[in-house]
């Protein structure tokens, strides 16, 4: 598998023809439309203009009313349901687009009628909280007294002592009368009858209690004919917003139509913006982007149709970033586009990085994870999205990396004779017979064995890295570059192997030489060499050892895990059968998920530290044609 090659488009096409042009390469759905190299605006080309705001917040009202129309109606997708297939044409076509616009709307505007019931209800139910404590009061909240008195109608809080208030003001304004209505936690609700004459010293004294005229003091009629008022208003929104409701309810058959519109709208704003990529003249436009070069041909047939002009040439081998990337993946390598993308995509002078993992990665997954009934659950669960939720994209790829890995976990489960630990040991000797799975590796007894396999495999894993970056030099042009990058490793570790084995020693002095030699071939003088040589050698010591033994840590989890099942399977036999099963459900599912963290998380660092660092060019950017990407609706080819 390798990266796609990629052709440069340019394209001078009749404006008048710039939006079916546009909508037949986005149902071709293999060129990506760059942005111009010039994007200034002058005399001769000028950026072009596109609907892209306003398609924008079509698919905002589209994607608002559907989202109304679930909140008020049962009509919820299962969560397994399978998407409906549609013909492409059928999503393409922007007959009834009107139509469905103003269906949305008209969903939002009633949506809107609601949230204004509702805000007028509230309204209402604090008038009542309001009103409640002065329902006693006959007389209207509007009465303000006679030609001689005056009416207050207000509240002082509840640690006023009303008693000695009366007096105080009976004192200071013989005329007055106060008459205490209700009294709750926060206030006592008061009536003030006063002569006018004393109206500016009892407002005065009054003042000294924090006294508070009534929120709705100056409303005709009395408080409970104003409560009863505010009920029947109440009731009357109710019903109002019951039918609203309904009738937001009663639109619920037609939502997979709205679904098949804001789909629709999607691929009208992939059109909108690539349209605004565009430059014209008043009429002619130029299209400048990217093509897979396995494409050209189909694309060829399709602008056939179209009274243009076109053109593909090769990237820059000088602007490599420039470059869009497309991994070519088949099944076994597209799960590795979820590590890839999770890191970054290779440079376009690059490899790609899908089938130099895949190797390693689920084999090193399956050595940390190694249990027979663990992988089980993981296939399972792999299969069961593949099949029934049948994910698109990444999911898609992550569910083949469950696959892949738990394959391998059953693998390695079998070979050291683990099926949720020992489990099968503990639920015989429950039923008075002894029983086993055997096993050809023992990780409680083989450890050295296994430490030292797992040490070997990095060293696979690393020189196969070394290998790909001297490949990824001589396919440069720099065989020299590709030479002292490789051989001398091969030498060092070769000379190792023949003196640890009581051979010779000579090779592994040829091989330091060597990394002498590459290290500090670059430096224009003897000593510059020398030292450089010398500093590199170190480098090279120090970081091919940390290197190689962080491959170590496929044994610790490999016996982390082991140990933690066996223990969950020891505390649980302590309590016979019934606890058993009860500690071996909570038991080996927390150790389940923590043992997917932890092996996925350290098989992804192999990868990306020590694989990585030997060979990969990160930096690309994703080619992103101009296409039909869904979210509601499957697309059925026409």
């Amino acid at each position: 598998m390798a990266i796609v090659k990629m052709k440069k488009l340019r394209l001078l096409a009749i404006k008048s023809q710039r939006d079916e042009l546009l909508r037949r390469l986005q149902l071709l759905g293999c060129v990506q439309v760059s942005e111009p190299e010039k994007t200034e605006e002058g005399p001769t080309l000028a950026r072009e203009r596109s609907d892209v705001l306003e398609c924008r917040e079509e698919h905002r009202e589209l994607t608002n009313a559907l989202a109304l129309l679930d909140r008020y109606t049962s009509a919820k997708d299962g969560l397994f349901a399978p998407r409906p297939l549609v013909q492409c044409s059928t999503l393409m076509d922007d007959a009834g687009e009107a139509e469905k616009l103003a269906f949305a709307r008209e969903i939002i505007d009633q949506d809107k009628e609601i949230k204004r019931i509702q805000a007028e209800e509230m309204d209402q139910r604090n008038a009542i909280e309001a009103l409640r404590p002065w329902l006693e009061l006959d007389l209207p909240l509007d009465y303000q007294g006679t030609k001689n008195t005056r009416a207050l109608i207000g509240g002082v809080p509840a640690a006023v002592d009303v008693g000695a208030m009366k007096q105080e003001l009976a004192a200071k304004c013989p005329c007055s009368e106060i008459y205490e209505i209700s009294n709750d936690r926060e206030q006592h609700c008061l009536l003030v009858l006063l002569h006018v004459s004393e109206q500016e010293a009892l407002t005065e004294a009054l003042h000294t209690y924090w006294f508070s005229p009534m929120a709705l003091a100056g409303t005709p009629g009395t408080a409970r004919e104003n409560t009863e008022s505010a009920e029947k208003k109440l009731a009357d929104l109710a019903k109002e917003r019951e039918a609203l409701t309904a009738a937001i309810a009663e639109k619920a058959p037609r939502r997979d139509e709205l679904k098949l519109a804001v789909d629709h709208m999607s691929a009208r704003i992939a059109q909108a913006e690539a349209a605004g990529r565009l430059q014209s003249t008043e009429s002619t436009v130029v299209l400048e982007g990217w093509v897979p070069a396995e494409a050209e041909a189909k694309l060829g047939e399709t602008l056939s149709a179209f009274d243009c002009a076109w053109e593909t040439a090769e990237p820059d081998p000088e602007k490599p970033e420039e470059v869009p990337i497309k991994l070519r993946s088949n099944a076994l390598t597209a799960p590795m586009n979820v590590l890839t993308e999770m890191y970054s995509l290779p440079a376009y002078n690059g490899v790609d990085p899908n089938p130099l993992m895949l190797p390693f990665f689920p084999l090193y997954f399956g050595i940390m994870f190694a249990d027979l009934g663990y992988g089980l659950l993981l296939v399972l669960a792999g299969l069961f999205m593949k099949l029934k939720l049948k994910p698109r994209g990444t999911m898609n790829h992550f569910a083949g990396l469950m696959l892949e890995g738990g394959i391998m976990a059953m693998i390695f489960g079998a070979l050291t004779g683990g099926f949720f630990g020992d489990a099968l040991t503990w639920i015989a000797g429950f039923m008075g017979k002894e029983f086993s799975l055997p096993a050809l590796i023992d990780p409680m007894r083989d450890t050295t064995a296994i430490l030292i396999a797992s040490l070997v495999l990095g060293m696979i894993q690393l020189l196969t890295g070394v290998v790909v970056n001297g490949w990824l030099n001589l396919k440069d042009g720099n065989p020299g570059d590709a030479f002292w990058n490789v051989a001398p490793v091969f030498v060092v570790f070769a000379g190792l192997g023949l003196g640890v084995a009581g051979i010779t020693w000579i090779v592994a002095i040829v091989g330091v030489l060597m990394v002498i030699y590459a290290e500090g071939r670059a430096s224009g003088s003897i000593g510059g060499k020398i030292g450089s040589g010398l500093y590199g050698l170190y480098n090279f010591a120090s970081g091919w050892f940390g290197d190689i033994l962080s491959y170590s840590r496929l044994m610790a989890l490999m016996l982390a895990g082991s140990v933690v099942a066996q223990v969950f399977n020891s505390l649980g036999a302590m309590g016979g059968p019934l606890l058993f099963v009860v500690v071996f459900l909570i038991g080996h599912g927390l150790n389940i998920a923590l043992n997917l963290i932890g092996c996925f998380v350290h098989a992804l660092r192999l990868q990306y530290l020590e694989y990585f660092g030997k060979f990969y060019r990160e930096g690309g950017k994703a080619f992103a044609p101009l296409s039909v990407n869904t979210k509601y609706v499957d697309i059925k080819e026409d």
